[in-house]
């Protein structure tokens, strides 16, 4: 994962602990369909040492589901630690719309029955055009990085914090940015002013959906802004 991540160093993942996350996990648990088996063991994995946590299995079993709650497990159980920054890949617009948009409705659901731990989630849909073609998700930032300069510098600030560990109170919520591997380019070369700012740990967490319809070279481009404590899903 070091080297998916632009580095050579040996990966400082540590473990995160449960306690952080015992709220949601609770809700999860007494949700109306909690998680089946295998589909909690994945979750229970975002707690272990492994870098790398593979879901493999055939469409409709439920991967996008366990994905979204794992994400939120991971997020409010790295609240301890500080900010959590959370990048989530798709090949398609199609898997990203469905991603964000489960992890939005469970997001919602949670909060609105108590979850005040994730109340200050951010959750960001990144576009290179005009996002009124988009399906509106409610609870979901839709960005234009040609268009929306001052959103633009709103996760700059985010993540230019998170990378130098510099607190700032616009900078101190957590945030998931979800977009495909070409839009994650673009992006990264407006906050780097044509350049991306290759091998800065602006991430704590890359999600990657559909990875078996990804380029080797679109999920490398995915890793290159992860920190080196970082962890794969």
């Amino acid at each position: 994962a070091g080297f998916l991540s632009g580095k050579s160093e040996a990966s400082s993942h540590k473990a995160l602990s449960r306690d952080g996350a015992a709220q949601f996990l609770r809700w999860v648990e007494h949700r109306r369909f909690p998680p089946k088996a295998e589909q909690q063991r994945f979750i229970d994995r975002v707690f272990g040492k492994e870098q790398i946590v593979m879901l493999q299995g055939p469409p409709g079993t439920g991967k996008t589901e366990t994905l979204q709650l794992a994400v939120l497990a991971h997020v409010a159980a790295h609240r301890a630690n500080g900010r959590c920054r959370v990048l989530m890949v798709a090949p398609t617009h199609k898997a990203i719309h469905e991603f964000v948009s489960k992890l939005a409705r469970c997001w919602q659901e949670y909060c609105n029955e108590g979850g005040s731990d994730l109340k200050d989630l951010n959750i960001y849909r990144v576009l290179s055009n005009s996002t009124s073609a988009a399906k509106p998700t409610d609870g979901v930032t839709y960005v234009n990085y040609n268009e929306d300069e001052e959103t633009v510098k709103e996760l700059t600030d985010c993540l230019m914090n998170q990378a130098t560990l510099t607190p700032s109170a616009s900078g101190s919520d957590p945030m998931v940015l979800c977009l495909t591997p070409p839009g994650l380019y673009g992006l990264m070369k407006k906050i780097g002013d044509s350049e991306p700012p290759w091998g800065e740990g602006f991430f704590d967490l890359l999600v990657v959906d559909e990875a078996s319809m990804m380029r080797l070279p679109e999920l490398i481009l995915s890793g290159s802004f992860l920190s080196k404590s970082s962890q794969i899903l």
